[in-house]
């Protein structure tokens, strides 16, 4: 089996993606917290909304005699820019969080692989009778989780 080699994340290398993290955070602009009951009574701007929202915009533009005193277009304008803004940066996120997953879940494979091919080989030892494999069996034993969505750990039944 052949593993391909890992690069590790070194500490200087973790300081600055928390640095650019901790960047990005201070340039988003942050209106307000929202609890759970808070997000379900907004109303929510789609791909299938954003052409109502445009043509409102353009409306309140071209009839501004028909606009009540407490609403600007300015604030429309602004309010819309950002979240076309912040569409592009949640797809810069999403592809950056893609490419994060896709390596976290290759580099545990590889790692449960490897650990995988130690076990069988202690476990095999451990049948031929190796003191030393015999207690390492033991304790991996009672760790070794088989199959898909194992929710609870192995049991002995001896």
């Amino acid at each position: 089996m052949n593993f391909q080699e890992i690069r590790l994340l070194s500490a200087s290398d973790m300081a600055l993606l928390n640095q650019s993290f901790s960047q990005i955070r201070q340039l988003i602009p942050t209106l307000n917290t929202l609890l759970p009951t808070d997000k379900r009574a907004l109303f929510k701007l789609s791909n299938n909304r954003i052409a109502f929202v445009e043509k409102a915009i353009q409306k309140m533009r071209s009839n501004p005699s028909l606009l009540p005193n407490y609403i600007t277009v300015t604030e429309a304008i602004k309010a819309l820019h950002l979240y076309t803004q912040l569409l592009e940066a949640e797809e810069a996120i999403k592809k950056l969080q893609e490419k994060i997953d896709n390596t976290k879940l290759q580099a545990g494979h590889q790692a449960l692989m490897i650990s995988k091919l130690f076990y069988h080989q202690i476990k095999n030892a451990s049948t031929l009778g190796f003191t030393d494999a015999k207690a390492i069996n033991d304790e991996l034993s009672d760790l070794y989780v088989v199959g898909r969505n194992s929710k609870s750990k192995k049991k002995n039944t001896s």
